[in-house]
């Protein structure tokens, strides 16, 4: 008797999920202009419990169909990803220097970098570089590697664009091919992402939600968008909500997809996991100063994990209650000093709201 109520009670605690309030944060949104539109899918287990196209989208009203630039969750859908694939596989340590694999990257604090400081945002690179008019890609990422490191590594965590274009020529010294190949046949065929990627098929550019008017499927970020269609590590993949929740799902199961272990448990739990004082994951962000956000106020602190993208997309996942929500929108459509602080705010609303629904375990 006690073994049926149990399993009742989880049950019921599962299917106890109500969109209204949720679907009443996002309109609200929408109506005064923190966003035109967007896509909200939320999962538990095996179950997705909400999944909806919200505002207008690129040819109207907006759908599912609707392909967004995912900005920063490129580092985590794509680089991050593709990574700890070829860590499981034995052909990268996270132990290795960065100068093993780009030899230009070297001298002083520069030799002590390694692949785990790169994708814990530790490394001493900066944020960001800006390119220079007219300069190749390859020039660029000279210029990278020669610049100097803005501090010691693993001496605090800077959120860091260039940590991630570097870890991205790596999987390409390794593999012998680009980016987009690599995740194309590693990561998005077999989960069967057919509308991810870092170009968007002529056949699908009506579905590409605008970031910027005269840039239709082009990436707002402004060294993916120099160097398009050049694929970088830290941002210009494409996706659709239903797409992206087949990668969320497997990080949430474990690294399992439609019954078949696509990643290892093991390397799942050790990318969402923080050493003493650490902040951020292996690419997942779990205590940084942009994760209160997407956290919101519910899910647990220090243990659910996810990333965001400028453009207003957003993934959020609980291994407690195996649960997670993605939020995929193009607010800067609608200007970016607008919008900016109050999608922050939105993004917080949202989460909270959602755990409020889902987190009864």
């Amino acid at each position: 008797m006690i073994i049926l109520l149990s399993f009742l009670f989880c049950v019921a605690s599962v299917f106890s999920y109500d969109p209204k309030p949720v679907d009443l944060i996002v309109t609200s949104a929408i109506s005064n202009k923190v966003l035109p539109g967007g896509v909200l899918i939320v999962g538990q287990g095996e179950k997705i419990l909400h999944r909806k196209a919200f505002g207008v989208g690129p040819s109207g009203t907006n759908t599912l169909d609707t392909i967004y630039d995912v900005a920063s969750l490129t580092k985590v859908v794509a680089t991050a990803t593709a990574f700890m694939l070829l860590e499981e596989r034995g052909k990268v340590s996270l132990n290795d220097k960065l100068s093993l694999y780009l030899p230009e990257f070297s001298g002083g604090s520069k030799d002590s970098v390694t692949m785990e400081d790169l994708l814990r945002h530790r490394s001493g690179l900066p944020a960001g570089k800006s390119v220079v008019a007219g300069e190749s890609y390859e020039n660029y990422l000279l210029r990278v590697m020669a610049g100097p490191l803005s501090y010691v590594p693993r001496t605090k965590v800077v959120y860091s664009d260039l940590s991630f274009i570097l870890l991205a020529e790596v999987v390409k010294k390794i593999t012998g091919v680009n980016l987009s190949e690599f995740t194309r046949d590693n990561i998005f065929l077999p989960l069967k992402m057919y509308s991810t990627g870092y170009q968007v098929p002529e056949l699908d550019k009506t579905l590409c939600a605008l970031t910027i008017s005269s840039r239709p499927c082009k990436p707002h970020d402004p060294t993916a968008f120099a160097f398009f269609p050049t694929e970088v590590g830290h941002a210009g993949i494409f996706s659709t909500g239903d797409d992206l929740q087949k990668l969320v799902h497997m990080y949430s199961s474990g690294g399992m997809s439609d019954g078949v272990a696509f990643m290892k448990p093991e390397t799942v739990a050790r990318m969402s996991f923080l050493p003493v004082g650490a902040t951020r994951g292996l690419g997942w962000d779990l205590l940084s100063e942009y994760a209160p956000g997407p956290r919101g106020d519910l899910f647990p602190k220090g243990i659910s994990y996810g990333h965001t993208g400028y453009t207003g997309t957003t993934i959020w996942i609980d291994p407690v209650s195996k649960s997670y929500y993605l939020f995929l929108s193009n607010r800067v459509l609608l200007g970016d000093a607008l919008t900016k602080t109050k999608f922050s705010q939105f993004r917080r609303k949202l989460a909270t709201v959602i755990a409020s629904q889902i987190k009864t375990r």
